[in-house]
């Protein structure tokens, strides 16, 4: 993940608007991306706080910030409430969300689904 001079290695993970009720997450600033960027392929993201520390170490608010991973931008809609480590040690809050369909078409080149 690259923003301005900073970068951050991650993941990009395709989701559906259901995963945070699912994984019991929640935005904490901006909000999820919609059904609509879904249909549309949007390139959005909803990243974790330890992508925002990296990415932004500023301070200054990611919302509606351009960040670039593969050099395809993704727009920033919202931020995620921090969670912290895990049992297993693996940071909760390193994550990157995009709707399916564009990592699907625009990261993978693929158009199926290859897990769920």
């Amino acid at each position: 993940m690259i923003a301005g001079n900073n970068n951050y290695p991650s993941s990009v993970s395709g989701v559906g608007t259901e995963y945070l009720e699912i994984r019991q997450l929640s935005v904490e600033n901006g909000e999820m991306f919609t059904e609509a960027d879904i249909q549309a392929s949007a390139k959005v993201c909803v990243i974790g706080k330890t992508i925002v520390d990296n990415l932004f170490p500023d301070g200054k608010d990611p919302v509606g910030k351009v960040i670039r991973f593969n050099q395809i931008p993704f727009r920033v809609v919202g931020v995620l409430k921090a969670k912290g480590y895990n049992s297993m040690g693996m940071d909760q809050d390193a994550v990157v969300l995009a709707p399916y369909t564009t990592v699907m078409k625009r990261l993978l080149a693929v158009t199926y689904l290859q897990g769920i």
